[in-house]
């Protein structure tokens, strides 16, 4: 089951990204960062897990803001997604990435 699951999340990889580019997308991430922001630690030195995290949108905010988070997903080509984002914006130090 996960397997497949997984299989159908790497086809939706890249199309994943630009329907976060989307208004829709967008407004979704803005809340569910707004609403997370009450729950994060003080100290930034905490380390956050992202279960599912697909291809980062939740992480980047967080290595952005300082937070060490690992970012798990069953899809290989999520975290290939993720990977190169966070490389691309200079956090892939702070991310450590678990299939």
């Amino acid at each position: 089951m996960c397997s497949r699951r997984g299989k159908r999340r790497d086809r939706r990889a890249r199309r994943y990204d630009e329907w976060c580019e989307t208004f829709d997308g967008a407004v979704g991430t803005c809340v569910d960062l707004e609403l997370l922001k009450k729950y994060l630690p003080e100290n930034r030195d905490a380390k956050i897990l992202d279960a599912a995290g697909g291809t980062g949108r939740v992480t980047l905010p967080l290595a952005k803001m300082g937070y060490s988070v690992t970012l798990c997903d069953i899809s290989s080509g999520m975290l290939n997604v993720a990977r190169q984002k966070m490389r691309r914006e200079g956090v892939l130090d702070k991310v450590k990435i678990v299939e």
